[in-house]
């Protein structure tokens, strides 16, 4: 049993890490930032409260080379 705890220990690290890395991204129409939270299986759960938002954090994660660039249409 403690090796759960272990783990949501180390899930809400990761959530606190995420939270305050985009702390400061707040949507130019609504204001406040993403959230994150744990889903059942232990993946992360981004939250976004419009595309805007979701579309800056996404260009954030490519430049920081989180992400790979979305691919090219035009070709």
């Amino acid at each position: 049993m403690t090796a759960d705890v272990e783990v949501r220990e180390v899930d809400d690290g990761v959530l606190k890490d995420l939270e305050s890395k985009y702390a400061d991204v707040a949507c130019p129409m609504h204001g406040g930032p993403p959230s994150f939270e744990l889903a059942s299986d232990g993946s992360v759960v981004e939250r976004f409260c419009c595309p805007a938002l979701l579309s800056i954090v996404r260009e954030l994660q490519v430049a920081a080379g989180e992400r790979p660039p979305p691919a090219d249409e035009d070709e």
